[in-house]
């Protein structure tokens, strides 16, 4: 339980990773952002929500994408493709709309959601040969 303050070039942020140690959590940050043309922000949140709109589940909690694409290729490809779209492990689901998106239809706990994790690492390893590494820091035991 120790709070500490840290700045940008002390974490080494890079994208999906930091200098961060192990255990460490960010509860707190403070952003500088760069200024640009209104429409032009616009144009952008417009076309990511478009994006976002056609390949992510909607109106079902879920908690993003759920393991890191591997060199040359994407986890939601790999997953559908060892037909675990729409697979349940109690009342979390691998999503019937993108494959690397876990959701809780219901009442899911987090041993479902880590089990189906598990046995879409696993089909992928035996199918493919590839190691899915998760997106999420898992903090404590279900």
């Amino acid at each position: 339980g120790e709070t500490l303050v840290r700045t940008n070039a002390a974490c080494q942020f890079v994208y999906r990773g930091s200098a961060l140690p192990v255990g460490e959590v960010i509860v707190s940050a403070v952003l500088e952002l760069n200024p640009r043309p209104l429409a032009e922000i616009k144009k952008d949140v417009r076309a990511l929500r478009d994006q976002r709109n056609t390949r992510e589940p909607k109106k079902v909690s879920n908690a993003g994408s759920s393991f890191k694409n591997p060199a040359g290729d994407y986890a939601g490809r790999l997953i559908e493709a060892t037909g675990l779209k729409g697979y349940r492990v109690g009342a979390a689901e691998c999503s019937p709309v993108h494959a690397n998106w876990m959701v809780n239809t219901g009442a899911a706990t987090a041993a479902d959601m880590l089990a189906l994790l598990e046995i879409a690492r696993a089909r992928v390893r035996e199918q493919f040969n590839i190691e899915l590494r998760l997106e999420w820091k898992v903090i404590g035991e279900p």
